[in-house]
């Protein structure tokens, strides 16, 4: 069947990398639509909370409405933390000198930020439906950025000949009525996610996110149905070749997508309905084959180390050299239908692998910020695979740097980089500075004199870090912090841990 498509970028050619990443998300509409609603749901919450009767010391207290502006250093930093990852949400403004990242403080205050993710809304919850009601929708929270998405990644690029069809999985424990449970796939718990993508590259072509049965698939099957609905009709009459493996393939699936122009290719269970009757009693040898045909349906079977059958109207099922041989230096041969399934089933899992690298999902409470953070990633790698394309950079960048320059660009178009360096975050006197202080020559010092104070005292921090008060009127001018001159000045820069007290300098030698 020939192929009439004519795939490739059908926008101009970006230039930089938050340009190829701007052609699916974070662009200003985006960002200008989610600090609205995000402003909204603050208010919402505040008329149902008001801030004086929220605790004294309560952040919230602080609240103020975000810009899009200030969302592109939140979103800078969220897929920051995808490049450099830690544990816990606060490590990232930690000031331990193990794992201290000052970039994150320099950016935005950590309340800041917390606050916004907080608030961080992408639609209006009093227009939201409960379930049962009509016109319920599980996805209304991510419904708006969803089509947005969807609709640029079907615009912006139209894919090559070879399609590959799969699931991929959204790990997600927490109670969702449309939760799946899979004990043999490496992520069991989860939101399921329907994917066409295009062989070679991965880039997702089409998807649907799975949110539980519904009457329009008992008519010929569930996977019936998600097959035909994400081969939408710009995708049918052109001669796309579809792969697809056991849990979708059927006789009659393959039969009407032929009928559109869609020939398949992909393994099938031997009891599926419509399958010969005779196919699944035949004994053979290993590298024996037996093929069934109806109109320009084959179905075949073949055994290798156990038996594989597949159904193709696109390829032959003759054998094939692979150009490999085995432990008796023979050829290793393979029926040609075989070969082409194994090399270009692989989309969705090419896709699933690279958007996993450096996902910058953490664990949160709402499953819609899950799926919201988890379309946000996917969109980043298909900016980056659009980028591989077609920029003219030589060599190209890695995943790595790519975000990274993302990272970059996000910041400096901000307009609120003029702000940054009221978001530095402040160092505490108590805490560490580095351990550099171990390695260096150092020497005491009076504090500097002001226009108030003659002889200013400050508190040691040593003693401070000890919980003792106490005040002293040196100070380390290297490191500009206070310390008694015995034994404090010594166990600052002779101790990792100097907050843990000795009774001399000798007895801590002798430890």
């Amino acid at each position: 069947m020939p192929f009439t498509g004519k795939p490739g970028i059908q926008v101009q050619v970006p230039t930089s990398a938050l340009k190829f990443v701007q052609l699916f998300c974070l662009t200003d509409d985006d960002l200008q639509y989610i600090s609205a609603e995000t402003n909204r749901y603050a208010h919402q919450y505040f008329t149902e909370n008001p801030k004086d009767s929220l605790p004294t010391n309560s952040r919230l207290r602080d609240w103020k409405d975000t810009s899009k502006e200030e969302l592109k250093l939140f979103f800078a930093l969220v897929i920051s933390m995808g490049l450099v990852v830690k544990p816990k949400l606060e490590d990232y403004w930690s000031m331990d000198e193990v794992l201290e990242t000052p970039f994150f403080g320099t950016v935005m205050a950590r309340n800041r930020f917390e606050l916004i993710l907080k608030f961080l809304h992408a639609a209006d919850n009093t227009n939201c439906k409960k379930r049962g009601e009509d016109g319920y929708d599980p996805l209304f929270r991510i419904r708006e950025l969803h089509d947005r998405y969807l609709t640029r990644s079907q615009s912006v690029y139209v894919p090559e000949r070879d399609l590959s069809l799969d699931e991929a999985t959204m790990l997600w424990k927490g109670h969702v009525s449309y939760r799946v449970y899979n004990p043999k796939k490496p992520i069991k718990f989860g939101v399921k996610i329907y994917e066409v993508c295009e062989s070679v590259s991965g880039y997702i072509v089409n998807w649907q996110m799975y949110t539980g049965k519904t009457e329009a698939s008992q008519e010929h099957g569930h996977c019936y149905r998600i097959v035909f609905d994400l081969l939408s009709d710009r995708l049918r009459e052109l001669g796309y070749r579809l792969y697809v493996d056991r849990y979708y393939s059927s006789p009659k699936l393959f039969e009407d997508l032929y009928s559109h122009k869609i020939p398949a290719t992909g393994t099938v269970m031997p009891n599926r309905k419509g399958m010969p009757q005779q196919i699944k009693s035949t004994k053979l040898k290993r590298g024996d084959v037996v093929v069934y045909q109806k109109g320009n349906l084959q179905c075949m079977k073949w055994h290798d180390k156990r038996d594989i059958y597949v159904l193709t109207n696109t390829h032959a099922c003759t054998m094939q050299d692979t150009g490999r041989v085995d432990r008796q230096r023979s050829p290793i041969v393979k029926p040609e239908c075989i070969l082409r399934y194994n090399e270009m089933m692989g989309g969705v899992d090419r896709n699933d692998q690279l958007s996993k690298y450096y996902s910058f999902a953490r664990k949160v409470m709402k499953v819609w910020k899950k799926q919201f953070f988890h379309l946000m990633n996917a969109m980043l790698l298909q900016g980056y695979i659009m980028y591989l394309k077609y920029t003219d950079d030589s060599p190209k960048l890695s995943q790595f740097d790519f975000r990274l320059a993302v990272v970059r660009e996000l910041i400096t178009s901000s307009h609120s980089t003029e702000l940054l360096p009221q978001h530095r975050q402040r160092r505490s006197s108590s805490k560490v500075e580095s351990l550099t202080r171990m390695t260096a020559r150092h020497f005491p010092a009076y504090i500097p004199r002001t226009e108030s104070k003659e002889h200013p005292q400050r508190k040691c921090v040593v003693c401070q870090a000890r919980k003792i008060r106490k005040e002293s009127i040196y100070w380390c001018r290297d490191c500009k912090v206070t310390l008694c001159v015995a034994p404090c000045f010594g166990d600052y820069h002779l101790k990792i841990h100097f907050s843990v007290s000795t009774t001399t300098t000798e007895d801590s030698d002798s430890n």
